[in-house]
Order: C-alpha cells, then structure tokens, then sequence
C-alpha cells in the first residue's frame, strides 16, 4: 500500500497494477514508462470520486469518455472539470456526427 501525498488516502499501489495491465503495456509501448498505474481499493467512477479519493482538484483529473464518430468508437480524455465540446471533436474528427454510443 502506498500512501498518497495531497490527502493521506490509501490506495493499492504498484507499477504493474493488475487493475489495468494493457494500460500500463501501451503505455510503455508509447515511451512512456515513469507512470505509476494506481488502483483504489473503493470505486472512482466519477471525476469528483476520484478527485476526492487522491486528494486533488476536479481539474488535475483525467476522465475517459467514449464517443462514436460516424459510428466508429472513439476515446476522449478531458480534465474532470470540463465539458466535452462535441462540435469541437467532430470537426477535429472531420467527421459528420460525434455523440455518445448507443448502449449494448
């Protein structure tokens, strides 16, 4: 268990974090291998959540948000306390239509 700097929060810790293992291989894959993959032992589902669990502002959070853009999946990452411009993602896309997935 590592203990978090900001807030004391405990939190399971270790650099391979059996959470995410395919997380941490693409970001080694990408060169990026000074991340420290974190899982928490209480759910994050939301960028409040997590915030409150590391002890940080809503804007120091990443959250992960899944889109279809002229129906191919596409991840956006956003700071937790923004908004997602959907105009502005479907221009970047250059695609006719970006909303959100229709559930499974």
């Amino acid at each position: 268990m590592a203990r978090t700097a900001n807030a004391g929060v405990r939190a399971m810790s270790t650099p391979e974090s059996t959470a995410h293992p395919r997380f941490t291989e693409a970001l080694r894959e990408l060169g990026i291998a000074d991340i420290e993959v974190r899982r928490f032992p209480d759910a994050t589902r939301t960028a409040v959540e997590a915030a409150a669990a590391v002890g940080c502002e809503l804007s120091q959070i990443v959250k992960s948000l899944i889109f279809e853009a002229d129906g191919v999946p596409v991840l956006v990452l956003m700071d937790g306390a923004s908004r997602v411009d959907v105009e502005l993602v479907r221009r970047e896309l250059c695609a006719a239509k970006v909303g959100r997935p229709m559930p499974i």
